[in-house]
């Protein structure tokens, strides 16, 4: 799912995350974080890049509010870990994409969103999702479609801020590219937290950064 920019001392409960080339033990470990005292939802979904690398696309809302490297501890060094976006049922559907029988624990919460703005916040983000699909050239489904015509006013009052969402949405599907490409290096903790960190495509990289 689409994310919040994660700086290194901010807390918060909703976080998404994104695992390659997992293991039977990493499923284990994630499962096993499905209780009360650590989450009320936990959801992943198992997925393969373009390239054929399998990785798991995940999401969490922790029972209480955790920084960045509290969470790395949790999920284990190499998950790529982001503060989440949207609402549980967004973020359901992003992580299950691809596994139509996904890890589920808990019940998502209608209408539970990380940042302000409520519902004109949740309305700001699918329009936001919209833009950024139909400008690569990847036509909107018959609900998006609906979503335009009974929402689009938004447009008119949050264009601006539609607009900042959509190019942040952009930008994190090109991030996860690159890290998809770049499997075998070994990320520096900063280099997963960071965005001014991103690899070139165009650079050569070693075994490690």
């Amino acid at each position: 799912m689409p994310k919040i920019p994660t700086t290194r001392d901010s807390g918060a409960k909703r976080w998404c995350f994104t695992l390659l080339n997992y293991t039977a033990t990493d499923e284990t470990k994630i499962q096993n974080l499905g209780r009360p005292s650590i989450c009320s939802y936990l959801v992943y979904g198992r997925e393969n890049t373009k390239t054929n690398t399998p990785h798991l696309q995940g999401f969490i809302s922790l029972t209480t509010k955790q920084r960045f490297t509290a969470l790395k501890k949790l999920l284990g060094d190499t998950a790529h870990i982001e503060k989440a976006r949207g609402t549980d049922q967004q973020n359901l559907t992003y992580c299950s994409k691809e596994d139509p029988s996904p890890f589920v624990y808990g019940k998502p919460k209608t209408g539970t969103i990380e940042r302000r703005g409520g519902h004109r916040g949740e309305v700001a983000y699918e329009l936001a999702c919209i833009i950024g699909r139909t400008e690569k050239n990847d036509p909107p489904t018959e609900k998006e479609l609906e979503i335009t015509k009974e929402k689009g006013i938004a447009l008119i009052f949050h264009g601006k801020r539609i607009d900042t969402l959509a190019d942040k949405l952009r930008f994190e599907q090109l991030k996860k590219e690159c890290l998809e490409e770049y499997t075998k290096v070994n990320w520096k903790p900063f280099q997963t937290r960071n965005h001014s960190h991103m690899p070139n495509k165009t650079r050569q990289t070693n075994n490690s950064i």
